[in-house]
Parts: structure tokens; sequence; C-alpha cells
């Protein structure tokens, strides 16, 4: 346990939301849950060993954007 990298605020709201089993974009991280870079904490989350996926999804306008979940 003492090896476990410690997680900043942001990097355990990122997570705790994932493992709930919720899917994360980067506007509700943004809007609900005050992280204003959710590229960088899955970068750093990916890096500690966290199995976190994303997918490419086009919105009503046309705009893409990024779906992240825990992998199973």
């Amino acid at each position: 346990m003492g090896d476990e990298p410690k997680l900043t605020k942001q990097q355990e709201i990122v997570l705790d939301y994932l493992k709930h089993g919720r899917t994360l974009t980067n506007l509700v991280a943004i809007t609900a849950l005050g992280v204003g870079s959710l590229s960088s904490r899955i970068a750093e989350l990916r890096r500690m060993g966290h199995n976190i996926v994303d997918r490419r999804e086009t919105d009503g306008f046309g705009r893409e954007f990024k779906k992240y979940d825990l992998a199973p």
C-alpha cells in the first residue's frame, strides 16, 4: 500500500466518478466536477495503471468529443 502514488483531488474525483460505472466527458468534468483538464487527469491515471478506455462520439451539431470509461 505504501508504494501507491497519492492521488490529487482532481484525480480522485475523476477516478471515483468512473469507478461508479459512469461515463465521463469533458463537459461533465468541467461543469459538474470542476475538473478543467480531463485529458491530463486521464493520462496521469493511465500512467498509474488504471485501465481507462475512450471512444469518440459526435454530438447533434457534428462536433466530436471523447467519452471515458473504466475498462471492465
